[in-house]
């Protein structure tokens, strides 16, 4: 999978956010620490396992909630048509 161009991440104050640069919305608003962790691992060519893989290697989780992390994330940018 690929982030298509135009969504980029954002700061406003102290929260982050990825942002749809065409229509100004945010899809995803006030992230957590692995939400921005795993934008920055969408930059290149990524899969549900590369994320999940990047999840247990950086955080102290189990397999699934790695899996559910990631999935969610996905989601979201799918729902944003981001991928």
């Amino acid at each position: 999978m690929r982030i298509k161009s135009g969504f980029s991440l954002r700061q406003s104050e102290e929260k982050y956010g990825i942002i749809n640069e065409i229509s100004g919305e945010f899809i995803l608003s006030d992230m957590t620490e692995t939400e921005i962790f795993l934008w920055e691992k969408t930059k290149e060519e990524f899969s549900a396992e590369s994320l999940i893989a990047a999840i247990l290697n950086e955080f102290c989780v189990d397999g699934a909630t790695a899996e559910l992390e990631a999935y969610d994330f996905i989601s979201t940018l799918k729902n944003a048509n981001a991928i």
